[in-house]
């Protein structure tokens, strides 16, 4: 099925549909102020061709244009650039390749395909800069840096690649191969970039080695090594919070020891979202009621000030201000920081969601 997106920007919605079209939406009032129906205001549907395009997770606005990457089957794809006021398009840029990430770096697009890593400049469509790169995995921007997860070089060594990339011209700053990782996740807190690497322990279980590195130049601050496949689903100047199979730390940014842990089982990772100072955590183990916990937690203390059973737990969602929008296996629920839940929306059984928020709009719906 088709993968949606679905951004509301007040009274406005972006509807992006994965295959064939692109609308937005917004509602039209009757006398007394009850909202009606949504009037559409702009529709875009990509070109007739054989195979469709895809749209490739979540798009991303520059100014006046909303872009999207696109991919065909497993032959070619292409950067699209509609006017996000009038759903005309106001560039294409195709490549050789399937697309397969794409962020926003100040007025550039970062995108990557199976051989490299590119920047456009967002208001004409032209390549900036390329750099090469073996299988890379995904891209974020973070300040003037991007950050690039690849496999190593020579195709002949194993693991992963860990690069970080002037943002202006695609060159290296400094980079970290792992020959050992099968798996590798990071994310940026403050000056500090954290990698979680995946790797095959000596007596043939799964491990986590956590590292803190400098996003500057590289420097290794500290290191530790989880028994069990863990991930970072928080970072604040003040906490990182990791979870395994079975729980969820706190753990110091400085040095990487463990500050507090949650006493509720997990099973798998927990969604986890910061929701205006407050850390929303959604239990994947069922409770005695056979629900699902979701939980307010303070992040600097580990300390619970909220529960909520729910009757499925939270995979994924995106925050805003002082909301959750997060989704369950047929639901979108809306959350605020104190727990309660303001609204909810039913979705058909057999959809495929898939998140994203664009910075400048605070609010996300899907469907």
């Amino acid at each position: 099925m088709a993968r949606d997106h679905r951004t509301d920007k007040r009274d406005k919605r972006i509807h992006l549909s994965g295959l064939t079209s692109i609308h937005r939406r917004k509602p039209r009032r009757h006398a007394g102020g009850r909202r009606a129906k949504r009037a559409e205001i702009w529709r875009y549907r990509t070109p007739s061709r054989t195979p469709p395009a895809k749209v490739i997770g979540p798009p991303a606005l520059v100014r006046d244009h909303l872009i999207i990457g696109m991919q065909r089957a497993s032959t070619t794809g292409e950067i699209l650039a509609l006017n996000q006021a009038t759903g005309h398009p106001a560039w294409t840029h195709e490549v050789d390749q399937p697309v397969l990430d794409l962020c926003r770096h100040d007025d550039r697009v970062l995108f990557i395909t199976s051989g490299a890593v590119s920047a456009l400049d967002a208001l004409r469509g032209s390549l900036s800069w390329a750099t090469p790169a073996r299988d890379p995995e995904y891209v974020v921007s973070t300040g003037s840096m991007a950050i690039l997860t690849s496999h190593r070089r020579d195709a002949n060594e194993p693991g992963q690649r860990l690069s970080v990339l002037r943002g202006d011209d695609g060159r290296e700053i400094w980079a970290e191969d792992l020959p050992r990782s099968a798996g590798l996740e990071t994310l940026v807190a403050g000056e500090s970039l954290l990698a979680a690497s995946l790797e095959l322990a000596p007596d043939g279980t799964d491990q986590t080695e956590l590292a803190n590195f400098r996003l500057s130049d590289g420097t290794k601050t500290w290191r530790r090594t989880i028994p069990s496949t863990a991930t970072w689903i928080h970072a604040s100047r003040s906490v990182v919070v990791i979870a395994d199979l079975t729980r969820a730390q706190g753990l110091d940014p400085a040095t990487g020891q463990t500050i507090w842990t949650l006493p509720q089982r997990m099973e798998g990772r927990p969604g986890c979202w910061l929701v205006d100072d407050v850390l929303v955590v959604s239990c994947t183990h069922r409770n005695a009621q056979l629900q699902f916990d979701t939980l307010g937690v303070i992040p600097q203390t580990g300390e619970v000030v909220w529960k909520r059973p729910l009757t499925d737990w939270l995979d994924r969602g995106v925050s805003a201000a002082d909301m959750l929008y997060a989704t369950t296996s047929n639901r979108v629920i809306a959350i605020n920081s104190a727990g309660i839940q303001l609204w909810t929306a039913n979705v058909p059984p057999d959809a495929t969601l898939t998140l994203g928020r664009i910075p400048a709009w605070p609010r996300l719906c899907l469907d």
